[in-house]
């Protein structure tokens, strides 16, 4: 899911909430609260952070970055 909101270019202010949004509608629960959205930290999500220059920008990406979004794409058609 993280490349896939990644991919539709969202901001990634957004990515989080975005992720948790979609893992939701299919279904996916948090543990401990089945009424809740899940976590959307993931290794995918580690990964498009620091290509959209997380190290830079104190850990928090802002905007979109089309390049990232690119780079979704691309894993997804692979």
């Amino acid at each position: 899911m993280a490349l896939a909101a990644v991919a539709n270019e969202t901001p990634a202010e957004l990515w989080e909430e975005s992720i948790s949004e979609l893992l939701f509608d299919l279904g996916w629960r948090d543990r401990e609260d089945p009424y809740r959205a899940p976590s959307p930290d993931s290794p995918t999500l580690d990964a498009l952070r620091l290509l959209a220059g997380a190290m830079r920008a104190n850990g928090r990406p802002k905007g979109v970055n089309t390049a990232v979004a690119a780079i979704a794409r691309a894993v997804i058609r692979a």
